[in-house]
């Protein structure tokens, strides 16, 4: 176990929401500011982007708004960013915390505030 400043870092360690309330935060205000953006792959690009700083091409094409501004708002990111750096050799909490964030955009909108 890692002690990295703010999280406790365990190889065992499973996602849950409930622990991180920064990063419930962020996903909702990344919800909310994309709300009028619709686009089957924004729960891919958002996690594509705060996990690796990588979108493939085609969601580029696809979805320039969107992508745009995943990529220009990443300040507002940190805590999310940080999880999945410092959970990166944790593949169950990584799952957790990418189904979370499915979960997140492909429900509606008022639903979102304690799941």
């Amino acid at each position: 176990m890692i002690d990295a400043g703010q999280y406790i870092v365990s190889e065992t360690r499973t996602f849950g929401i409930q622990d991180f309330p920064e990063v419930q935060q962020e996903i909702a205000r990344i919800r909310e500011k994309t709300s009028g953006m619709p686009s089957p792959h924004k729960a891919d690009i958002v996690i594509s982007f705060l996990k690796d700083h990588m979108i493939k091409s085609e969601w580029v094409l696809a979805d320039p708004e969107l992508v745009a501004h995943i990529t220009s708002n990443h300040a507002e990111t940190k805590n999310i960013e940080r999880l999945f750096a410092e959970y990166k050799k944790n593949v169950p909490f990584l799952f957790g915390l990418e189904n979370y964030i499915r979960k997140i955009f492909s429900s509606p909108q008022d639903a979102v505030v304690n799941q």
